[in-house]
């Protein structure tokens, strides 16, 4: 059962598929949504939008930030709101400058490869991305 906030959030109107907040998109409809940096200073504001993913049925994340930024790591409160839907989440971080390609371009290769590798097993197991 989605909460009151949970719901406001997937019910945006203008898409196909309702998404778990309103500044996010489906790159592919149902499989990768592309959509702000989740967590922020409030962990009750970040525990919402955390469960707001997993009620859309994104499990499965890309975090571009690098480690030591100023925004609060949610991998553990994300695998904690998947837990409590009796699914199991995991992130993957790429390192990247905001709004910047990254700045080693043999790095991209390994972005992509990845990303193919959990796109490739999302289809098989119908995990939606977020990235």
């Amino acid at each position: 059962m989605l909460t009151r906030f949970e719901a406001s959030l997937i019910r945006v109107p203008g898409d196909v598929l309702p998404r778990p907040h309103g500044n996010c998109y489906w790159v592919v409809r149902g499989r990768v949504l592309a959509g702000e940096y989740p967590a922020v200073h409030d962990p009750q504001l970040t525990e919402q939008r955390l469960r707001a993913l997993v009620a859309a049925g994104v499990t499965n994340c890309f975090n571009f930030t690098h480690t030591g930024e100023s925004l609060p790591d949610y991998a553990a409160a994300l695998a904690l709101a998947a837990a409590e839907r009796g699914a199991q989440a995991r992130t993957e971080r790429f390192a990247a400058a905001s709004q910047e390609p990254p700045s080693n371009p043999e790095e991209m290769p390994s972005v992509l490869s990845r990303f193919t590798r959990r796109r490739t097993a999302s289809i098989l197991e119908p995990l939606p991305i977020g990235v």
